[in-house]
């Protein structure tokens, strides 16, 4: 009756590891939305599913896939710490080369690497040219992992980067990949940095390892409009690395806003705010609490918008 239910093999095992599960959505011809709705007291609860159709198969669209003309800023951060020493960090090194190979000649780029300090490649986002890619791979070479881990420089470092002239009115789509085992304790301060710093950047998270702080990579995602990808061993590189960057390449709607109809009333919290961006491949959720609404004479249409 539409229920699945999950178990583990073994049955009772410690708690010593994360448990992933992943699902795949049907693919769709046309965009998809989902509304589960439950009554809370006097508050009406509602939680909404996006779903990006398959490229190219919506009714009156092209066949070929719609190419992203949106030049990317992409800013790849590295933990050099020394907890990353060894096939962690050959893991993030991996992931970087991976990704520029893919870079294209209008996008931008900028390497950041930390430990107990924080260094840029270049003091700020440099074209895609064969001497800066070169200059790139050289130097993600010769990182090694030693020291301690101190994440909130590397993360302003990131964030706090002022667009160009040329950049000014959202030229480019400023993506930043975060490549990290995160074993840090901190957490709260390092959310509050990234709520006040994000402008309109994305934040994607990657957890390298077998242990990432995955509570932290998570929220700080959500926080950045993106999302967290968990890359348990060398083996799952390739392939996870490749799945995030086809699905960086390909957004089906950004700066989504909500309308609501009157029926919502006016007192409204949404979570996460603000949304982040739909992605071909990728559902989007957010959660919405209607204070004083009662379930029953809720209706209308919800408006979802974006570019």
């Amino acid at each position: 009756n539409g229920h699945q239910t999950v178990t583990l093999r073994e049955g009772s095992v410690p708690a010593d590891r994360d448990f992933v599960l992943e699902w795949t959505p049907t693919p769709s011809e046309a965009p998809q939305a989902a509304v589960f709705a439950e009554q809370v007291g006097s508050d009406a609860h509602l939680l909404v599913m996006m779903v990006p159709p398959v490229a190219g198969s919506a009714e009156g669209a092209p066949r070929e896939p719609r190419v992203f003309d949106r030049p990317r800023e992409l800013i790849f951060v590295i933990d050099t710490s020394g907890s990353m020493y060894g096939a962690s960090l050959d893991q993030a090194k991996a992931a970087v080369f991976a990704a520029l190979k893919r870079l294209k000649t209008e996008d931008r780029f900028n390497i950041i690497q930390f430990n107990d300090q924080t260094h840029a490649l270049f003091p700020r986002a440099a074209a895609v040219s064969v001497g800066n890619v070169a200059q790139a791979w050289h130097y993600v070479s010769a990182l090694e992992g030693e020291g301690g881990t101190v994440m909130r420089p590397a993360l302003e470092a990131a964030l706090a980067e002022q667009p160009s002239e040329e950049q000014a009115g959202g030229a480019f789509l400023r993506q930043v990949v975060f490549l990290t085992d995160a074993a840090i304790g901190n957490e709260a301060e390092l959310f509050g940095e990234v709520a006040k710093r994000l402008g309109d950047s994305r934040l994607f998270t990657v957890g390298i390892g077998s242990a990432p702080n995955s509570y932290f990579m998570r929220k700080a995602a959500e926080l950045g409009r993106g999302s967290f990808t968990y890359i348990g061993d060398l083996s799952e590189v390739e392939s996870r690395v490749d799945a995030l960057l086809t699905k960086l390449e390909q957004p089906a709607l950004t700066d989504i806003r909500v309308g609501w109809p009157l029926s919502a009333g006016k007192r409204m919290e949404i979570y996460p705010t603000p949304l982040p961006d739909l992605y071909a491949g990728e559902p989007v959720t957010f959660a919405a609490r209607l204070q004083d609404v009662d379930l029953a004479q809720l209706d209308g249409q919800l408006l979802i918008t974006g570019t």
